[in-house]
């Protein structure tokens, strides 16, 4: 996308519509939110440490999955 400032700007694409994804759309809306909603774990916790570790895979894992979908014709 492409912006333009002042009384006649406003938004354009940089490419064809046709040549965009979902996938690339929802890869750039979710910015680095965590999908699963993940929360830090308490630093003092090797049991809440490794939980967010496996919870972290999963959650990409699942990002990964979700945009090869959505962005396959």
């Amino acid at each position: 996308m492409r912006s333009h400032p002042g009384a006649r700007g406003g938004w354009e694409l940089a490419v064809p519509a046709e040549h965009i994804t979902l996938g690339q759309v929802w890869r750039l809306l979710r910015g680095d939110d965590p999908v699963l909603g993940l929360r830090g774990p308490d630093p003092a916790c090797t049991t809440g440490r490794g939980v967010q570790q496996a919870l972290t895979m999963l959650d990409t894992t699942t990002v990964d999955a979700l945009t090869a979908q959505l962005t396959s014709p």
